[in-house]
């Protein structure tokens, strides 16, 4: 399983927005911002924004003092719901994706499939454990 660049960048830009909360909701950052301090491409951002918006994560005002903030506490958001809201559900393998066709041999694999499936709900329980209150970025584009 790999996160798309997009969902990387995605907890950065939350994991930013995190450490400048101080335990909130928090006060709004400016996409320049974070553009400048995470070192990230400006137009990708303004798409990646524009989806955690979507999703309910942040909230953005408009004009001079404007900016994006956190919708709930820090302590509410986990990286699952983050990486979701970029990448869709998690799926581990295939077989798990309902937009793939896959082999019926690979579906009626119930050993396989199962012990696949295992892993991929420890995977999303572990992501869903991590909320961004147990993170500190301090202004460097490092998790």
């Amino acid at each position: 399983m790999k996160i798309s660049k997009g969902a990387d960048y995605a907890l950065l830009a939350v994991g930013y927005l995190a450490s400048s909360s101080n335990g909130d909701q928090g006060k709004l950052v400016n996409k320049s911002e974070l553009v400048t301090k995470l070192d990230l491409p400006k137009e990708f951002l303004s798409q990646i924004l524009q989806r955690l918006k979507a999703s309910g994560l942040l909230k953005s005002v408009r004009g001079k003092y404007g900016g994006y903030m956190l919708t709930k506490p820090v302590t509410d958001i986990t990286f699952l719901e983050v990486i979701e809201a970029l990448d869709g559900k998690l799926s581990m393998a295939q077989c798990f994706d309902d937009t793939i066709t896959v082999s019926a041999r690979f579906k009626e694999s119930g050993t396989i499939r199962q012990k696949m499936s295992q892993a991929q709900v420890g995977i999303g329980n572990v992501l869903n454990d991590i909320t961004f209150d147990q993170i500190s970025m301090d202004g460097r584009n490092e998790i």
